[in-house]
């Protein structure tokens, strides 16, 4: 091989030209890398050798008849074509929105991926590709994969292909909606205990299956679980149709729901009695002032010593001004309460209903 050459294995074939013009060659040696000389049988000036990947030396060693001696060496490397390891998925029964996946011996530099008629995002990871298909497959449809690719050494693989079908699935499918009839997302579609489906914006769902028996729920956070049992026919498409959550209204461990919140009740009971308390104490009030104007007009009064009535001092005093007159003729002679006596009282009246109010509450 040429210096530094990039061979492909494991196979490799060496050949070197060697002449003599005094004599002849007597023998010919040859060694890979710490391997031991070996003499080559013949006149051939090439041999083949089975040569690990990676970097290696080999050794040629020439003598003639005359005992003279030549020896040449030359570095190279070595790889191996991919192979392919393992792929997915295989025979029937695929998912609708299942990945197509390749491994190889080798790591993947480069790759491309085909299926049938069906567009998508190709990854690549070590020496694993992915297929991502933008759209779930068809529904008992034949495909078939076709891969190549190039190698981390540069060597190109491939075409490597198989097949596979979804023929036998079935199809369930829905919509989910909250409470107030709007779609519903992050809901898990969970199938027998496993989660097969986690809805988006759209609140749709879609799960490919085997037909047969199948207990089906919905969890969605906030909401009551929802459950379906079952029965899909082999290659059937069922149309569950729109799906209604309710939320969950908690409990508070002795048999009462929450749902109202107790503030809401008691807050306008303790409005309405505190007005009724203001009205009576109004009412109250009212009679109070009414008791302390009205008087007896049959009732006669000795002006001639100081008296009291209801609370005020009646004081015969010459030159008073008379109030007014009561039976025949009878002066009632009083001082008339100043405006300083009233709003004592109305002070003394408006504490009492203030001490009221704070026995109350």
């Amino acid at each position: 091989p040429s210096r530094d050459e990039l061979i492909e294995g494991p196979e490799v074939k060496f050949s070197w030209n060697a002449t003599d013009i005094g004599s002849y060659i007597s023998l010919t040696e040859i060694k890979l890398d710490d391997r031991p000389w070996s003499a080559v049988v013949g006149d051939d000036q090439a041999i083949s050798m089975n040569v690990g990947s990676g970097y290696h030396t080999i050794f040629i060693r020439v003598t003639d008849a005359a005992g003279n001696r030549v020896e040449r060496s030359r570095i190279f490397r070595v790889g191996y074509l991919a192979e392919m390891v393992s792929n997915s998925p295989q025979g029937e029964y695929a998912s609708l929105d299942t990945t197509i996946i390749i491994t190889t011996s080798k790591d993947i530099a480069n790759v491309s991926m085909q299926i049938d008629g069906v567009e998508g995002t190709v990854s690549i990871s070590g020496n694993s590709a992915t297929f991502e298909p933008d759209h779930d497959l068809d529904l008992n449809a034949a495909y078939i994969v076709i891969v190549n690719g190039i190698d981390i050494d540069g060597f190109s693989f491939g075409p490597f292909f198989w097949s596979f079908t979804t023929v036998g699935n079935s199809m369930i499918f829905g919509i989910l909606k909250d409470e107030f009839n709007s779609n519903l997302s992050n809901v898990d579609v969970v199938l027998d205990g496993e989660v097969l489906y986690t809805t988006g914006y759209d609140g749709y769902f879609s799960i490919s299956l085997r037909g047969g028996t199948y207990h089906l729920e919905f969890h969605s956070y906030g909401h009551k679980i929802e459950s379906r049992n079952i029965t899909v026919e082999m290659g059937a498409l069922l149309d569950l149709g729109i799906i209604s959550f309710s939320p969950i209204v908690e409990d508070d461990g002795e048999g009462k729901e929450e749902g109202l919140n107790p503030l809401f009740v008691i807050l306008p009971i303790a409005v309405l009695l505190l007005i009724l308390i203001i009205i009576a104490l109004l009412i109250v009030s009212r009679k109070r002032k009414g008791e302390r104007i009205d008087m007896d007009p049959e009732e006669t009064m000795d002006h001639s010593d100081n008296e009291t009535i209801y609370g005020h001092d009646i004081v015969d005093r010459p030159g008073s001004i008379p109030s007014g007159s009561f039976g025949d003729g009878d002066a009632l002679y009083s001082d008339l309460p100043s405006v300083e006596d009233y709003s004592q009282e109305l002070v003394h009246e408006k504490s009492s209903i203030d001490d009221l109010l704070d026995e109350m509450e």
